[in-house]
């Protein structure tokens, strides 16, 4: 019966992931950034290193260590490893849907049921949340392993009761946490948040002071010697004590991240209606209880569920006021604790009144589906709001392919400065270039220019750092055609140029960089770029064939 429950579920995502696949350009390769992961995984299942170019510098350019080791391992075994983490998200969102009704059955209907009604209202609601299954399971990034970690350390405390056995329940809850350790940063907050819960959990249950703090000091420790040894591995290794990717992308003004937090999580609930709808009934139904159980309400276990779910959820909304949230649509830092989220509500007084006939369940879900302006996009649009990261990836997966063909007759492959790294360090067979420093070192603890003006996540050019570094060939605007038929100046988007601080018009630029069409014998494409001058004089005139597109002003 349970493996025919779980069955069931593991069916049901891939319904939902294939529903998300079609909507966001049919790719399996995830999103630009889990190419990155792609680059470190395969670099470290070669025997390259932790770098981001072969024989490159060390550099820390993703986010999950623990991510990155899983890869490795599927590298070394599969020939498509995007395919097997592809199917691991995809079994670990199982696996939490299938315990979480079994939470919801002993809690809200100990009888005998297959599925839980309230399981099959949440089973209803997330294929209509925005952005659910494309972070957890088709992003290929490690916020399905996240998710997981999140949902079974949450599920693990609300399960614990006077007959669990302690040494069993302690061990699993002090490898939880050094799994997380190794996954997020954000572990940094969850961890503490899990272990003070925990601590109030065993309080309710009656458990001796002495043993409390035993338990609260011995995962303390835990967490502390985790998170002790994963910084002075980096330390030691990288030279840093977080990931590359914190300080290309985090603002080191407290007063920025809480503005642009305070935004995210205003813009997640008002995206979300859903959400914010939960949080005010929540409120209401925490406010009655105070009320009326006045200073006994935190001494009654029956309404610990709803007090640690309602947590989890003002916690989620508040640890983005410290980092400043994100850029990607659809609210990712959100995602993984959705569907704690979303039982919250199911401990209140307002839900056990609704009635859960399945034509109410439908009912529901369908008023959020059509209420959502991210469903009314993609039905219009037929895509996914999210598509473009997709796309992204694709595109400069195709770029790098052709500079390969290219350049594939010259000494050596030029170096590309990049905006878009993943993609691009991934195929490419010469030297990538992270503009943003995501992957790139000196470029992410250069000092942020105009931090404030740039959009999240963006902020980690460097005018100091990519003059003094110069690559040849360089991403600000470039295009690769059948036809060379350019006939005006290579058009910067507004978008690059406020992320690239002007620097294309810099005399320095100028006098360094030319916009120019490249291609060679016996190829059929044209490359429209811009590229160093020196480069370009090095090219041998007998395999390749620029053409220099001069500014408007020289052409009168």
């Amino acid at each position: 019966m349970k493996l025919n429950k779980l069955l069931f579920i593991l069916v049901y995502v891939t319904v939902c992931t294939l529903i998300y696949f079609f909507l966001n350009d049919s790719s399996w390769i995830g999103i630009d950034d889990a190419n990155i992961y792609f680059v470190y995984m395969r670099n470290l299942a070669t025997g390259h290193g932790f770098v981001f170019n072969d024989h490159g510098e060390r550099v820390e350019g993703v986010t999950s260590l623990l991510w990155t080791l899983i890869g490795v391992l599927f590298f070394k075994i599969f020939a498509y490893p995007n395919i097997g983490l592809l199917l691991l998200n995809g079994i670990l969102i199982g696996i939490i849907l299938f315990k979480m009704n079994r939470f919801l059955i002993v809690s809200s209907s100990p009888n005998n049921t297959i599925f839980s009604r309230r399981l099959i209202l949440l089973l209803a609601l997330l294929p209509v949340i925005p952005g659910f299954f494309e972070w957890t399971v088709l992003s290929l990034l490690e916020t399905g392993i996240w998710c997981f970690l999140l949902i079974i350390f949450a599920l693990t405390i609300l399960e614990l009761n006077s007959a669990t056995k302690k040494v069993g329940y302690y061990a699993k809850i002090a490898l939880l946490i050094v799994l997380m350790v190794l996954t997020r940063p954000e572990s940094m907050l969850w961890a503490p948040f899990f272990i003070l819960f925990n601590g109030y959990k065993e309080y309710l249950l009656n458990t001796k002071p002495k043993d409390i703090l035993w338990y609260t000091g011995f995962l303390t420790i835990v967490f502390g010697v985790s998170l002790s040894g994963l910084m002075g591995w980096r330390i030691s290794y990288f030279g840093y004590p977080l990931p590359n990717t914190y300080y290309a992308k985090v603002s080191t003004s407290f007063i920025h991240n809480l503005f642009l937090g305070g935004k995210y999580v205003a813009g997640f609930l008002l995206y979300n209606p859903l959400f914010l709808l939960i949080l005010v009934f929540n409120f209401l139904y925490l406010i009655k209880l105070a009320v009326k159980k006045k200073t006994s309400l935190v001494r009654e276990k029956e309404y610990f569920s709803f007090i640690f779910l309602f947590a989890v959820f003002l916690f989620t909304l508040a640890i983005p006021l410290c980092t400043g949230g994100d850029y990607f649509a659809n609210y990712r830092f959100m995602q993984p604790t959705i569907p704690l989220i979303i039982i919250s509500f199911f401990f209140t007084d307002y839900a056990r009144k609704i009635r859960l006939s399945i034509l109410n369940i439908f009912l529901i879900a369908a008023g959020v589906f059509f209420s959502s302006y991210h469903n009314y996009h993609m039905i219009n649009k037929q895509e996914s709001k999210l598509a473009h990261e997709f796309i992204v990836a694709k595109n400069e997966r195709y770029n790098s392919s052709e500079l390969n063909k290219l350049f594939s007759e010259n000494p050596v492959y030029p170096t590309q400065g990049v905006m878009a790294a993943g993609g691009c360090g991934f195929v490419y067979r010469g030297k990538t270039m992270d503009m943003l420093g995501l992957n790139h070192v000196k470029m992410a603890h250069a000092e942020k220019e105009n931090d404030e003006v740039v959009m999240k996540n963006h902020a980690g050019f460097s005018k100091k750092v990519f003059f003094d570094d110069k690559p040849d060939l360089f991403w600000i605007a470039g295009y690769f055609s059948k036809q060379d038929n350019p006939e005006d100046n290579l058009k910067v988007s507004e978008f690059n140029k406020i992320i690239f601080k002007q620097v294309q018009d810099e005399e320095a630029f100028k006098k360094e960089y030319a916009n120019c069409v490249i291609t060679r014998h016996g190829y059929d494409m044209y490359l429209n770029i811009f590229a160093k001058k020196a480069f370009l004089n090095r090219l041998d005139k007998n395999v390749f064939i620029v053409r220099e597109i001069l500014p408007a002003d020289d052409e009168r």
